[in-house]
């Protein structure tokens, strides 16, 4: 969407809104990504001042208000999972890149047990860090479902290599 000069300034100029609505969703001005939430929640409410021209100054404050509240937080939100998909896949690495001959002939042992999903899971998710939703397309699963059948495997794995 294109968005007129006239409606940026009018949201660059409104900054108590836009640091009201960043401190509504917790966001704190000492967070390494704030600058970036507070230019997205600028173009947000540049945006929705193009998009309601019809309405009120005042019913648009109120919606580009509850917008900028929800776009953080669903970016928050991504922020986390990536930072938790990244954690697991360390940690995975590290218990990896720690393996002896024992180890493996444990892993080829415990390998066998795994059903197809299991397998899919520890050899295109965990080894070669495919995406989940690739699995979920792959087998009538749902995401939940497979993201706790990861962390049983790995529980499961980690508790063979600690005997």
């Amino acid at each position: 969407m294109k968005i007129s000069q006239k409606n940026f300034m009018i949201a660059w100029e409104n900054k108590k809104l836009i640091h009201g609505a960043l401190k509504y969703a917790h966001v704190r001005q000492d967070y390494d990504r704030y600058d970036d939430l507070y230019q997205n929640a600028v173009l947000i409410y540049a945006e929705m001042l193009e998009k309601h021209s019809d309405l009120s100054r005042e019913s648009v404050d109120k919606l580009s208000f509850n917008k900028i509240i929800w776009k953080t937080l669903n970016e928050l939100h991504k922020v986390k999972q990536l930072g938790e998909r990244n954690t697991i896949i360390d940690e995975a690495l590290n218990f990896s890149s720690e393996l002896n001959y024992d180890e493996l002939l444990i892993l080829k042992d415990e390998f066998k047990t795994l059903n197809e999903i299991e397998r899919a899971i520890l050899i295109d998710h965990i080894a070669f860090q495919g995406k989940m939703t690739e699995l979920d397309k792959k087998f009538p699963v749902c995401r939940m479902t497979l993201q706790r059948m990861k962390k049983r495997l790995l529980t499961k794995l980690r508790s063979k290599y600690q005997k």
